[in-house]
């Protein structure tokens, strides 16, 4: 059974990585410093980013939704006005016949 040496118990992590780094060639590091920042910007982006464009995105739905409703109860109401004005012309002109 392999034991571990007291030296490499204490040491923190960050000493461990600093060692680990520090043999790795130029290439190797750049690699991993590419493939974190890549998993940072996706974790970002799934957290932060999308969760935040998509609320902007329904918002802005919603306040559509708001005007198309309130401008299509004005049309009804300017439509049952013409409509109102359309019978009373028809009644007029119905009227007028009617005595002639």
């Amino acid at each position: 059974m392999a034991t571990v040496s007291d030296s490499s118990t204490t040491q923190s992590l960050q000493q461990i990585a600093s060692r680990w780094l520090a043999s790795q060639p130029f290439a190797n590091v750049m690699l991993v410093l590419q493939t974190s920042g890549i998993a940072w910007l996706a974790w970002y982006c799934v957290t932060t980013a999308m969760p935040a464009t998509v609320q902007q995105i329904q918002n802005g739905h919603n306040e559509q939704t708001q005007q198309y409703i309130e401008d299509s109860k004005l049309q009804r109401e300017q439509n049952r006005e013409d409509l109102k004005l359309v019978i009373e012309s028809y009644k007029d002109t119905l009227d007028r016949v009617q005595r002639d």
